[in-house]
Formats: C-alpha cells, structure tokens, sequence
C-alpha cells in the first residue's frame, strides 16, 4: 500500500513523518522505499503531454505514483518566486507544477499485536519497483529535476 503527501520543505523527512503517522495506530512502520521528483512546468507544453502522460502510465505499472500539483510554484506571483528563493527550498520548485512521490512500506497488520517480521525480500522488491517507476520511466521525461530516493538497507 503506497501512500504519502509531501511540503515542499524538508520533503524526504515531511513525507517520513506523514507516511509513519499513517501507521500511527498500528503502532510501527517499516519504510521500503521513497522516491520524489520534481515535474517541470515545460511537460505540460502541448509538444510533451502525451510523453509526460506516457511516462506516468508506464511508471505507474511499476507502483502506485502520486501526483501533488498543490507543491511546485510554477506560474506563481515573481514576488512569491523571489521571496521562494531567498529560503532553504529546493530550487526545483519555482519551475514545478508538481512533486511525484513514488513510495511503499509495511506496518502491522492489526492493532495491538507485536510487530510483525519484516519480508526484506518484498522491501527489497518494492524498493525496485519505486526506483524502475521513478528512474526508468519519469527521469527520462524530466531530465536534471531533483530527485530524493531512499530504499531498505542491504
């Protein structure tokens, strides 16, 4: 079950702390992977819709893929632009319309039971997934956008 949200500050650790309170009342989470990538407002220019819409399709073969258009700044007001980047955010975002957060974990099954082992081998295979989703299919179409990825450890 991919699910996450993301703010344009501290994404990796605001979609961390969001995607565990989901789990919150399971009482633990075992992240398995986390990609996020930053999609330029130049992919929606009517020569890159369909390879942006491709893109996602194909990524979305691999895992759950997350569109957050309220993130990225593009089209914003210059003395927004301005004041944006004056602060610690990621430049990406004054160019973004959106961020994809590509993402999976395991939490319990059932509240109150101890924690359940952790299938690494899934981790491991989930982990694939979200970077061939992130990597192979929406890298390509953004090149150069910033990118955030954690995965299980070896």
């Amino acid at each position: 079950m991919a699910m996450s949200s993301i703010t344009s500050a501290g994404a990796l650790a605001s979609a961390a702390i969001r995607f565990l309170r989901i789990f919150a009342k399971a009482g633990s989470c075992f992240l398995h992977g986390f990609d996020s990538l930053w999609l330029p407002a130049s992919l929606l220019q009517k020569n890159r819709q369909k390879q942006l819409a491709d893109a996602l399709f194909a990524a979305s073969r691999h895992q759950q893929v997350q569109l957050h258009i309220n993130k990225g700044l593009a089209g914003a007001p210059s003395a927004a632009l301005a004041s944006t980047r004056q602060t610690a955010t990621n430049p990406a975002v004054i160019d973004a319309f959106a961020l994809v957060i590509i993402a999976d974990g395991h939490g319990l099954a059932y509240p109150g039971l101890a924690p359940t082992t952790v299938d690494m081998a899934a981790a491991h295979t989930d982990a694939h997934n979200i970077d061939l989703a992130a990597a192979e299919h929406l890298d390509a179409r953004a090149p150069g956008a910033p990118r955030r990825h954690t995965g299980p450890p070896e």
